[in-house]
């Protein structure tokens, strides 16, 4: 059971239309896709790709190490292609809540 002091860092207003994505595909686990077109994502491109695809380092940070999933519901997984992941993502030494996959990301 979560302290009744932590509070919650993600608002969901505050984030942007690919981390809205993020946060209901974790819900169900399910794989958030944010590549468009019908070839395979140049990862080497990714510095070039635009909101729509971004996600900030500190959104997943947090989505998978705090009590966020406690308060809005167990998350199954978090699993992301094609994002351009911004800022550092240091994950090091974490307890993750929930398994996590990125694949095709920049």
């Amino acid at each position: 059971m979560p302290s009744p002091k932590l509070r919650r860092q993600i608002h969901y207003g505050k984030l942007s239309v690919a981390e809205r994505k993020l946060m209901r595909g974790a819900r169900a686990g399910i794989l958030v896709d944010l590549h468009v077109g019908g070839s395979e994502p140049d990862v080497a491109q990714g510095a070039t790709w635009g909101a729509e695809r971004t996600v900030r380092a500190s959104v997943l940070a947090e989505l998978l190490t705090s009590q966020w999933a406690h308060e809005n519901g167990r998350l199954r997984a978090v699993r992301l292609r094609g994002a351009r992941i911004t800022g550092r993502l240091d994950l090091e030494a974490a307890e993750l809540y929930c398994p996590l996959l990125l694949r095709d990301c920049y």
